[in-house]
Parts: C-alpha cells; structure tokens; sequence
C-alpha cells in the first residue's frame, strides 16, 4: 500500500476543520429543511364582504365602494305579524307573480346597486330542524356548517323571509352572504318598483 502526500500534524487537522455549516451529519434526513403540515391560519370566510365594482374581498367592506346599510324597522320578536311589520321603506309584500311562491317582496321606490339588507332574523335551530325549513339559512363557523336561522315564524322573522328565489340569473337582483355569523343581501344591480 502507497499512502501519497505530506503527513499533517494535529494542529494542521483543527485547523482544517470544517464549519458546523459544512459537516456531514450523521444523519443525514436531519440535515433536510423541516416540512410543517400544520394548516396556515386563515381567517374566517365570513370576515369578507365581496365588492362588485372592484372584483375583490375585503376584510369588511370595500372603502372606495362601500354598502348602503339599510336597516329593518325595530319591532319586538313574539310581536304578531312581526315579519311584515319589520320592512323596510321603499319595500312591499303582496302575492307574487310566481306560481306557488306565495308572497314575495317588491320594490316601492328605485333601489340602487350596493344596497345591504339584513340580517336575516329567525330562530337559531339545529342543522337537522333548519335543513327541512323553506325559510332557514345556513351559518358556518370556520367552514363547516353549525346551525340555521329558521325564519318560518312570521313572529320571530323578518321581512327577508318573503324573498324569494330567482327563476333564472336574468330575474336576480339580489346576492346572499354571510357576514360575522349573519346572512346579509345586496343589490348587485339596481332594482326598478315592481
């Protein structure tokens, strides 16, 4: 056997120790970058309010854009007729045009685009109860579904429960969100009397 080359002195050897940066490790999966799978903290969906003119979320509202807020008329819950008693100004129930809808809200006055409703009254039930109700609404928490807003009683409702559902995306005025654990409306074009 032929060993090459100029022998080293252990002073030489320290000398050329390389940096902690530089060794091998021992093992070497050690040595790769950690991988987290924990899930990235992102906030609720329902902190978010979608601006039509801007074609974006915002936390909250859009302050180029921002809603109209307009509130219900305060009437107790338990009061009779308390549904139709909450409407709004420039707002109506009659019986409305499509069959087997019952009554329906139409406007009284010209209703701009930008306009938030709500939110939607009712009583708080569980997911089984509010999944049969036609008047219920569905709340999440952090994505997954946790109960409904039941507006079936005309005397813990809203006015809001006389909305109904558009035939086709021609007839649609209006846009149904969740904002802060409410269902809120708004107008995403103008509304005509009618």
């Amino acid at each position: 056997m032929k060993v090459g080359g100029k022998a080293k002195s252990l002073s030489d050897r320290r000398k050329e120790k390389p940096e902690p940066s530089q060794r091998q490790s021992r093992y070497p999966r050690r040595a790769v970058s950690r991988k987290s799978y924990k899930e990235d903290d992102v906030p609720d969906d329902d902190h978010y309010i979608y601006c039509e003119d801007c074609h974006e979320v915002f936390e909250g509202q859009c302050s180029k854009h921002p809603l109209t807020i307009i509130k219900d008329n305060p009437v107790p819950k338990g009061s009779k007729d308390r549904a139709r008693k909450t409407l709004p100004d420039g707002l109506m129930v009659k019986q409305s045009l499509i069959p087997g809808a019952g009554h329906g809200t139409f406007a009284t006055k010209f209703i701009p685009k930008g306009y938030r409703f709500g939110p939607y009254d009712g009583d708080i039930v569980d997911l089984e109860t509010g999944y049969d109700s036609g008047y219920a609404w569905e709340i999440c928490t952090e994505g997954k579904p946790h109960h409904y807003v039941d507006s079936n009683s005309e005397q813990t409702g809203n006015w809001m429960r006389y909305i109904n559902c558009a035939r086709n995306e021609g007839e649609q005025n209006l846009v149904a969100f969740q904002y802060l654990g409410d269902i809120y409306y708004r107008t995403f074009k103008p509304i005509c009397p009618g």
